[in-house]
């Protein structure tokens, strides 16, 4: 402990050892996160730049995890008894979920929502799905829209005990006994280029969140990316793909090579009626007589051995 945390706890006991837990769940997560090789600090990350964009600035593509997990949609169905009541719910379903309707932002269906937040899970670790309540002046089937939300709308600097006596997690709150009770979301992403003022965050009841990532250890209160395991592997992969392609790029830029004794000779060409056309690409079948003192030489840049097994093994990992 330290001495503020001494302190505290001297005067109370109960504020000391909420204080001194929630120091312990902080640590244990990025402790976690930094067992991955995706968050290392060390020499194979340097040139690594660590962006909060929001999907407008940076994008990326996890297709084909998306659609095993997705595939076409959860369709929700009414089960209820009576075959009238179950019919007009079936009715209110489809306008609601099979359109535009239910998505805050008005660009997705129930089924693309899905999508969505599944492909923020396995990029980002976890998504945010916000059930919005709506009045019935809003017209819509059912009262309540969906939204989806990158991680990065957490206000991760919410820690600590907080007023009511809740212990705050790295932007998620918790009561007594540990149960999660409320998020503190930002009402804009924190990366967007349209943010022109500091962000603030507002606390949301737990019961209009649903947090959704993969729970690795117990306790873990924030999601990790999928590839946060297999990242430095995957550049690795890259810089070597790309370097055997610049490989190649050089290999066919010096094919031939001429030597002469005479510093002021021209160069190698072919003589008809008295005219030098200069020789300046090599092509089939082609055959050239050198002036005196002149020889060629052809490039042999070096090989790469082993190049297939390497990017087959790498794959396989």
């Amino acid at each position: 402990m330290n001495i503020v945390d001494r302190t505290i706890s001297w005067f109370s006991p109960e504020r000391g050892l909420a204080r001194i837990k929630a120091r312990a769940r902080t640590e244990g997560l990025t402790n976690a996160r930094l067992a991955y090789q995706g968050a290392t600090a060390g020499r194979r990350a340097q040139g690594w730049r660590a962006v909060s964009t929001d999907a407008n600035a940076e994008t990326r593509a996890v297709q084909v995890i998306t659609h095993n997990v997705v595939g076409t949609g959860i369709i929700p169905t009414a089960a209820l008894t009576t075959e009238k009541h179950r019919a007009d719910l079936e009715v209110l379903l489809k306008a609601h979920f099979d359109t535009t309707a239910c998505d805050a932002d008005g660009r997705h269906d129930l089924y693309g929502l899905q999508a969505l937040a599944m492909r923020t899970i396995v990029e980002s670790g976890e998504a945010i799905v916000r059930k919005r309540p709506r009045r019935a002046e809003d017209g819509l089937p059912l009262p309540f829209q969906i939204q989806v939300m990158e991680p990065d709308h957490i206000d991760s600097s919410i820690d600590g005990p907080q007023p009511n006596g809740s212990i705050a997690v790295q932007g998620v709150e918790y009561n007594a006994v540990g149960k999660r009770i409320a998020y503190h979301l930002f009402q804009e992403h924190p990366g967007a280029l349209a943010t022109w003022r500091m962000p603030q965050s507002v606390r949301v009841p737990a019961e209009y969140v649903a947090h959704i990532y993969r729970s690795d250890r117990p306790g873990q209160a924030r999601g990790v990316s999928w590839f946060a395991p297999v990242v430095l592997r995957m550049r690795d992969f890259a810089d070597f793909a790309d370097a055997q392609l610049v490989r190649q790029k050089v290999a066919a830029c010096f094919a031939a090579f001429i030597e002469t004794e005479d510093s002021g000779a021209g160069l190698i060409g072919a003589t008809t009626e008295g005219q030098s056309h200069p020789l300046e690409m090599l092509e089939p079948g082609i055959i050239e007589r050198l002036r005196v003192g002149e020889k060629v030489s052809f490039g042999a840049p070096p090989q790469v051995a082993g190049y297939a097994e390497y990017m087959g093994a790498t794959l396989h990992e």
